[in-house]
């Protein structure tokens, strides 16, 4: 019996000291939180948050919202931005123990410029003049293909199959 108590004496104990532990890191941080829309008031997903400085961040959801947790208090800055729209840098976010900093964001889009592409074809004519399919290899190409007899490079052409086959069916 005495040692029953005991156990809950030590148990309350340690309860206590848990619970005091996690009011003293519980307010030491605060959080971010925030929509962002296009110019058309459509919710972006996918757009890239970050606090400048720090590895965190966040990505916007379905709806628009974002949420970052376990920010340092103070002022920083935060940089949003997105594939196809101007990014944004908001200074000196204010950021409150155990509150939430909200940020409501509208994104512009932008016109992404590139250099000029060419691009340049190396395949030989098709010949629309031959109704079926052709295939018409020179000695070397045969060489150079993993062939181990005759029978192989007949295969190479459409149509050719090896073995009896029944025509809408395979044999047995």
């Amino acid at each position: 019996m005495k040692r029953i108590a005991h156990i809950r004496h030590i148990s309350f104990y340690l309860i206590g000291f848990l619970l005091l532990i996690s009011f003293l890191f519980g307010g030491t941080t605060g959080k971010i939180s925030g929509k962002i829309e296009d110019e058309n008031g459509d919710a972006l997903i996918g757009v890239n948050v970050q606090i400048v400085g720090t590895k965190l961040g966040a990505a916007t959801d379905q709806e628009g919202l974002f949420t970052i947790l376990f920010i340092p208090p103070g002022n920083i800055s935060v940089i949003i931005s997105y594939i196809g729209y101007k990014k944004v840098t908001m200074e000196d976010v204010r950021v409150f123990i155990d509150q939430t900093s909200t940020i409501d964001i509208v994104l512009q889009k932008k016109v992404l410029e590139g250099d000029e592409v060419i691009v340049r074809a190396n395949q030989n004519i098709i010949r629309k003049d031959v109704a079926t399919s052709v295939v018409s290899l020179s000695g070397e190409e045969l060489a150079q293909l993993p062939l181990a007899n005759v029978e192989d490079a007949i295969e190479l052409q459409a149509g050719i199959e090896d073995g009896l086959v029944i025509r809408g069916g395979e044999s047995s």
